[in-house]
């Protein structure tokens, strides 16, 4: 990993997080274990995706079982598709400007 800089707002510390995970995939119990109190992973995540299209992200439901209260359900694995040079470059956008979008009076 190059050199970055240290996050200075949510989004950068998402790509931060992703672009760290590249290959592994991140899900929110990973993203809880890194950062504690950072609840707000997948919202930060869709604000980018939605300003900056060429970021493509799988999103692959794992199923899991608990024997011990009887339950079932999903999670959700994030795994970055763009190219790492593209994440970095982004990264170092948002760290300067932050994400810039359109005002909701738009």
């Amino acid at each position: 990993m190059s050199k970055l800089q240290p996050p200075k707002n949510d989004w950068c510390r998402c790509l931060l997080i992703l672009h760290m995970n590249y290959m592994a995939g991140v899900s929110m119990a990973k993203v809880l274990n890194t950062l504690p109190h950072f609840y707000k992973f997948q919202t930060r995540l869709l604000e980018i995706e939605k300003l900056h299209p060429k970021l493509k992200i799988s999103r692959t439901q794992v199923a899991f079982k608990n024997n011990k209260l009887n339950k079932s359900g999903y999670f959700t694995v994030y795994t970055l598709l763009s190219p790492p040079s593209y994440v970095v470059n982004l990264y170092n956008l948002l760290n300067k400007e932050g994400l810039k979008g359109k005002s909701k009076k738009d």
